[in-house]
């Protein structure tokens, strides 16, 4: 059975046993016993996560997209970061050989300790407080860690020209016969900006739904350290503030600058102009690589949100500047 294959199994049935080798992989390699079960958490066109029942609960992660040196790339770092002060994020489980994937039919996996707490749509200000000051901690450990990780299989995050052209090239393909406007970006001078640095690796992709809160709404875990890319401080920050601070396309301007206040002395920044133009580019990033043609699921409706927070962005530089300006050296 091909990749192809074996994705279809999975994708067609929700079911970690509709391909019995994956899962009988997925028991060896990391010692399940047989009494053991797995239940479907979520699925999309790059993973399949199931929460594994046992002696104690795990979540099970299946992925077609990624090869096995990068995911074990991604393992070893969040298991640094852990080591370094973040117990909140995934402990992840190595098997019998020693290693942290598990590979069956051209499918890789794999899995960590299960995290009790569930994401939340929208957060109250305490909540977001409480959210930068882990992420204080967490920016702590980060950048201590630079060039640790430099012999890890991680590809850099995408420079803004590159995200520009792709960009330019989905407009082109997809969307010109749609029947909306497309949101106006300056697009001629993002693709003018210089590379990002790649002095460490960041998650690039903390949001809402990568957080979980438990029940006394206290922040319980952060996952999802798949997209983890080498990058730099300012571009942690700005992925952080398109996943954080924005209800729909609307950009809480006042959570911006807090969480500014706190991380600044972490950011490396020429002035506020910087960080507006990082965090346009960053919307248009995932406006790309959410709209981007896959090779395996069925098609989706074109999500308009990110490119509507960057035209958002663009339209308020004035008040950002404001909120940002008084705390840049």
């Amino acid at each position: 059975m091909n990749v192809q294959d074996a994705w279809t199994a999975f994708f067609g049935s929700s079911s970690v046993y509709a391909h019995r080798e994956v899962w009988a992989e997925a028991q060896r390699h990391f010692r399940l016993d047989e009494s053991a079960i797995a239940v479907p958490l979520s699925s999309g066109c790059e993973n399949l996560l199931f929460r594994v029942i046992a002696r104690e609960d795990y979540v099970l992660r299946v992925s077609v997209q990624r090869s096995r040196s990068e995911l074990e790339a991604e393992a070893t770092f969040v298991t640094g970061l852990r080591r370094g002060g973040l117990p909140i994020l995934p402990q992840f489980i190595r098997g019998n050989d020693g290693s942290f994937v598990g590979s069956a039919c051209g499918l890789q996996m794999t899995m960590y300790r299960y995290i009790d707490g569930m994401a939340l749509g929208t957060i109250t200000t305490s909540e977001f407080d409480s959210l930068a000051t882990v992420l204080e901690q967490y920016f702590i450990v980060l950048t201590g860690e630079v060039n640790k990780w430099q012999v890890l299989t991680r590809r850099p995050f995408p420079s803004p020209s590159e995200i520009i052209d792709e960009y330019l090239h989905i407009i082109g393909s997809r969307f010109l016969t749609t029947c909306r406007d497309i949101p106006a970006v300056n697009t001629a001078r993002l693709r003018k900006l210089p590379p990002f640095r790649t002095d460490l690796l960041i998650h690039s992709d903390i949001h809402l739904g990568n957080l979980l809160w438990n029940e006394r709404h206290a922040l319980a875990g952060i996952i999802d350290f798949d997209d983890c890319a080498f990058g730099e401080p300012l571009l942690e920050f700005a992925c952080i503030v398109r996943g954080c601070c924005f209800s729909g396309s609307h950009l809480a301007i006042d959570r911006l600058g807090r969480l500014w206040n706190i991380l600044r002395q972490f950011v490396r920044i020429r002035d506020e102009e910087q960080i507006i133009d990082t965090l346009v580019v960053v919307c248009i990033y995932f406006f790309v690589a959410v709209n981007r043609e896959r090779s395996f699921g069925p098609p989706r409706p074109v999500d308009w949100g990110d490119l509507e927070k960057a035209s958002s962005v663009t339209q308020n530089v004035r008040a950002l500047k404001a909120a940002i300006a008084r705390d840049v050296d």
